[in-house]
């Protein structure tokens, strides 16, 4: 079975706009206060834009668990290095090596409660990342520098 992560809404987006949307909807109910009125129509406008477009967490295809996201990008010349460290023993990985470049790039989907990471290795072609590695998985223990 193939793991593919779908980006999703966790429920600190639904909080943020649906925060924004009432308090939107309360200051354009003001009677007598055009700026206010115009102020929650904007809030009104934002909280909407926020409800089609934010999405912070990812979930699972097949399962439907929903995974937290990070990255790393290291420069092209730790690519064996990190390919080995990925498939054998991933708490091995220094992301203080980590980097501004772009030739590598480690994503890591973990859930805490599930006990269960994911990590692999993408490298850049002209124009896209390139899987390196498959995905791993791993238990959060083995890779609980990665995610701190």
């Amino acid at each position: 079975m193939e793991t593919k992560f779908l980006k999703a809404r966790s429920i600190k987006d639904i909080v943020i706009f649906s925060v924004l949307i009432v308090a939107g909807v309360l200051l354009a109910m003001l009677p007598e206060a055009m700026g206010a009125n115009i102020g929650g129509y904007t809030l009104i406008i934002i909280g909407l834009s926020l409800a089609l477009f934010l999405k912070s967490s990812y979930r699972d295809k097949a399962t439907n668990i929903r995974y937290l996201h990070k990255e790393a990008t290291f420069t092209h010349d730790l690519k064996e290095r990190l390919i080995s460290a990925v498939s054998t023993r991933p708490e091995s990985i220094d992301l203080a090596a980590a980097s501004n470049g772009y030739n590598l790039k480690l994503e890591i989907y973990y859930n805490i409660k599930e006990n269960r990471a994911f990590i692999q290795l993408f490298e850049y072609i002209p124009h896209q990342y390139e899987p390196c590695t498959e995905l791993f998985e791993y238990e959060i223990s083995r890779v609980a520098n990665l995610i701190k």
